[in-house]
């Protein structure tokens, strides 16, 4: 299936549930990590803070991810930014997020 040459279909499991995506072959594994890790996060969510819904556990997830996103582009690029710079990488990621919904 992997070919190393395009793109290739796979499926992965997210909180009870199982996405088919297509990926580019060299990126398979880190996107199967990730789905893993996400699920590992969602039900840690669900353990610790008694959410019941998936949808708000994908949320504080999301928002954790979205936070160490933005820690890291910070400490990256070595500057602080501006609440306006920091609304227009939220509006980003928010965008990006909503692209992969699409895809899914």
């Amino acid at each position: 299936m992997a070919n190393h040459l395009g793109n290739i279909k796979i499926k992965v499991q997210i909180a009870d549930r199982t996405y088919p995506l297509t990926v580019d072959s060299k990126d398979e594994a880190i996107v199967r990590k990730a789905a893993k890790e996400i699920s590992e996060k969602v039900n840690n969510v669900i353990n610790t803070i008694s959410v019941r819904d998936n949808q708000d556990s994908i949320s504080v997830v999301a928002l954790e991810y979205a936070t160490l996103y933005l820690k890291h582009l910070y400490a990256v690029q070595g500057e602080n930014k501006t609440d306006k710079e920091v609304e227009q990488l939220l509006n980003q990621l928010s965008s990006e997020i909503s692209l992969l919904e699409k895809a899914l």
